[in-house]
């Protein structure tokens, strides 16, 4: 059941970088299930950051749909670096790089 939901927050971007999604950021820290009520521990990449309120928007929205009747998403107060994207996120982010370099020339 937990599995449905990490899919489903998979489909919320990161609205300043929106070829990524917040799981492949490294911004999920965990997802748990209990009945109808979900609960997601998330860490924006910086304090302060502008966009938190329409991630934390789309976090709820996406678990709903994907069937949670109660979210709660709470605000881990772990520091966000690079190292915590995964792999794949990488590889999008240096295509993007090249891809506009690649434009410009």
């Amino acid at each position: 059941m937990v599995e449905r939901y990490w899919e489903a927050l998979k489909g919320v971007k990161d609205p300043e970088i929106p070829v990524l999604n917040i799981v492949e950021m490294g911004m999920v820290l965990g997802v748990e299930a209990e009945g109808e009520k979900v609960r997601v521990r998330f860490r924006p990449t910086f304090s302060g950051c502008p966009a938190l309120r329409l991630i934390r928007e789309e976090i709820e929205k996406a678990l709903r749909e994907a069937g949670a009747k109660e979210v709660e998403v709470v605000e881990a107060r772990t520091p966000w670096s690079t190292e915590d994207m995964a792999e794949e996120a990488r590889r999008k982010l240096l295509g993007c790089v090249l891809a506009l370099s690649l434009h410009h020339i």
